[in-house]
């Protein structure tokens, strides 16, 4: 026996109208819900959670290292350079652990 889902209901069929996800439907998303990809918490789950911890971490180590390079070059003391390089691996760590640890 074959059973028809909601979405392959034609229109004025029993059941009424099924809601289809459009473009209209999406605009209707809070901003907070696209950010997060419609997941409350905004934690990354499956494939896309190990791209997403290795960017965060790549672009605080690019980041604070680009300003402690700056930092450095203008002082003249190149310790900075390390020291920013350090400091941003830290942060993307605490972030990718304060934003995926969570439950």
């Amino acid at each position: 026996m074959a059973t028809t889902r909601a979405d392959d209901r034609p229109r004025g069929q029993a059941g009424g109208q099924a809601p289809r996800r459009t473009i209209a439907s999406r605009r209707r998303q809070t901003w907070a819900s696209r950010w997060n990809g419609g997941r409350p918490d905004g934690a990354a789950t499956g494939r896309g959670a190990g791209s997403e911890a290795f960017s965060y971490i790549a672009a605080g180590l690019v980041a604070y290292g680009g300003i402690g390079w700056l930092v450095a070059h203008f002082t003249h003391i190149e310790l900075f350079f390390p020291i920013g390089m350090l400091v941003g691996i830290a942060l993307s760590l605490w972030w990718v652990v304060y934003k995926n640890g969570r439950q």
